[in-house]
């Protein structure tokens, strides 16, 4: 992979930018049920589902899963702005690892439909802030280019315009996500390691952080950015953290309050992936534990306002492997997000309960159960 000029920007033209933030068209959207309110994919036979979820953690649905298959991955979801569309990446219908867009009303029962066709990878998606469009990362042959799709209609008309290609070039762009004012940052990987760019309107390029260990960053409502840092401990041990970037890196008047600081950190765990609460105070993510071989995701999240713990959206039933949440432009139940578990209980808890379940999974194989008719 070849290591270009560092300051190389480049420029699709106004006009194809201007498209990501262009006016939503038509009025007959589906409206999602107010108890709807995050989105997590969760494991679920061998694959991955996604569930609504509540501030503590507990089921009110399940969005995806049924009878596609087993092994299926739903995952990656993002709920639209206005609330009333979820877009999520599947492996339903393709061979191996590769993965499609679908986008289906965000509401209980709702029937999903696949947006993008072929033989790439589609991955990372997020919506431009009027609930139009969705950019997402696309892995081709060589590199994963950033690209838009239009999409609208009502429910059971599903309408998906052209697809145009935002960023691309000799290198990887991935993780978009877009501010209110349509910036676009991304993760940008080439030969020297991975940055955060920000695309502005006009299609010129600046870079929000000089890596080279950055990745997933995410707009927070009134500005700024948090983003995923592997962070060395030493002895050989790293990483990921959740950091964040104030300002406007085009802003030279206040380079001093545009230099990355940490935002969350908890040594033996990876953090990435974060998802901002509409009112910009409650910071979500993924989190990763690993014990020998053996790995667990959880989400996890942050009162930005005030000191405190990271907790876990734990379900009361017990901890499930559970990633990628997605919030909905919805107010949040602060007291039921503030009396949530701490992360460090809740993990251990988390573990002790995964060796349980391995114990009954392996008593069923013995018995002659299939573990997944348990749920295991």
């Amino acid at each position: 992979m070849s290591a270009p000029d560092r300051g190389a920007r480049w420029s699709h033209g106004a006009a194809m930018i201007a498209l990501l933030v262009a006016g939503c068209r038509g009025s007959e959207w589906p409206s999602a049920p107010s108890e709807l309110r995050l989105v997590v994919s969760e494991a679920w036979r061998g694959g991955t589902r996604l569930v609504w979820v509540d501030e503590r953690g507990d089921r009110w649905a399940v969005a995806t899963g049924g009878d596609v298959g087993d092994e299926t991955r739903d995952e990656q979801a993002s709920v639209s702005p206005d609330g009333r569309w979820l877009a999520f990446v599947s492996s339903r219908g393709r061979d191996g690892d590769r993965t499609s867009l679908w986008v289906m009303p965000a509401a209980a029962g709702a029937t999903a439909v696949r947006v993008t066709d072929g033989d790439g990878d589609d991955v990372d998606p997020t919506w431009t802030p009027d609930s139009s469009r969705i950019v997402f990362a696309r892995r081709t042959a060589d590199w994963f280019v950033l690209t838009a799709v239009e999409v609208g209609g009502a429910v059971g008309r599903l309408r998906v315009g052209p697809e145009i290609t935002v960023a691309s070039g000799p290198r990887h762009h991935l993780a978009p996500s877009v501010s209110a004012d349509g910036e676009i940052a991304y993760q940008e990987v080439d030969a020297r390691g991975s940055r955060i760019a920000v695309r502005s309107r006009d299609g010129s390029v600046t870079f929000a952080t000089d890596g080279p260990t950055d990745a997933t960053p995410a707009w927070r409502p009134g500005g700024g950015l948090a983003f995923a840092r592997r962070i060395d401990r030493g002895d050989g041990a790293a990483d990921l953290d959740l950091w964040q970037v104030d300002d406007d890196p085009d802003d030279d008047a206040n380079d001093a309050d545009d230099q990355p600081r940490s935002l969350l950190e908890l040594p033996g765990t990876d953090e990435s992936g974060p998802r901002w609460s509409r009112d910009g105070r409650w910071l979500f993510m993924t989190s990763i534990s690993r014990v020998d071989d053996a790995t667990l995701p959880s989400v996890v999240y942050l009162d930005t306002t005030e000191p405190g713990p990271a907790r876990m959206l734990r379900d009361q039933l017990g901890a499930v492997a559970r990633q990628g949440p997605a919030i909905a432009p919805v107010a949040l139940d602060a007291r039921a997000l503030a009396d949530g578990p701490g992360y460090a209980d809740a993990l251990a808890l988390a573990w002790h309960q995964r060796a349980f379940e391995r114990e009954q999974a392996s008593a069923a194989v013995d018995a002659g159960v299939d573990g997944r008719d348990l749920g295991l």
